[in-house]
């Protein structure tokens, strides 16, 4: 079973996910995300483990400044999280597009009522449409999540005094979004962009929650709740109800 945990550690509250398994020590990964991942025997006293997470408390901290700068070095690469295909289907902001690959001068992407059409002067390159739509929609996720990030920072601006984060993009499969306290950086999943635009907006909404109450009590989601009073009609949308 994994849980997740904070522990208070120079001032700064560090969220980490603790999972009792049969070894012999207590483990930490961190992954490229920043996640922190401990694994520890069933015996091993929740004390014992704390104070583990503090002593490293040094590696935590330049383990995570120096994923942010290889982040910020890498070239950037548009990764598909489906196949993307003449007369297929693609969601986007929560509504069903048919793909049209179109012959055209110019080489570019729009949508045409219920249509997402890339248009190129090489039709039979379907590869290069399909990436012509991949690049629109990481362009179009970079502009959702810039005004998103400035909406919602605003509030917790306001309330809370809390400041605004520096946001990362990336295709998660099993997160919508990651906070990392230590840095300020909340981490955005880019397939928020096929769903409507309110579900993106509660997860900025529940990761900058995370910075006043770092784990997932009845607090944390009183404060979600605050910035956002219909947060668990947009959640349940996430989980597909």
């Amino acid at each position: 079973m994994t849980e997740e945990r904070t522990v208070s550690c120079c001032g700064e509250a560090i969220s980490y996910f603790l999972t009792r398994k049969n070894v012999k020590n207590v483990n930490m990964r961190i992954k490229a995300d920043g996640t922190i991942k401990i694994s520890a025997p069933p015996n091993v006293p929740l004390r014992f483990i704390e104070d583990f997470v503090r002593s490293r408390y040094g590696f935590i901290k330049s383990s995570i400044e120096r994923l942010n700068s290889e982040q910020r070095q890498a070239p950037h690469e548009t990764k598909p999280s489906d196949e993307i295909c003449d007369g297929g289907g693609i969601y986007y902001l929560g509504e069903k597009y048919t793909v049209r690959f179109l012959c055209g001068e110019d080489d570019c992407v729009y949508i045409n009522g219920n249509e997402l059409i890339a248009e190129s002067c090489d039709t039979e390159n379907t590869a290069f449409s399909a990436r012509l739509i991949r690049d629109w929609l990481y362009n179009r996720t970079a502009e959702l999540f810039k005004r998103l990030n400035s909406e919602v920072s605003e509030e917790f601006l306001l309330k809370y005094g809390i400041k605004p984060a520096a946001v990362k993009m990336r295709d998660m499969k099993s997160r919508w979004g990651s906070c990392h306290i230590l840095d300020g950086t909340i981490v955005m999943n880019t397939r928020l962009i096929a769903y409507p635009e309110m579900c993106a907006r509660y997860v900025f909404a529940h990761e900058y929650a995370h910075f006043i109450v770092p784990n997932h009590s009845a607090d944390f989601y009183r404060v979600v709740e605050k910035i956002m009073p219909d947060y668990k009609y947009w959640s349940d949308k996430l989980k597909g109800g």
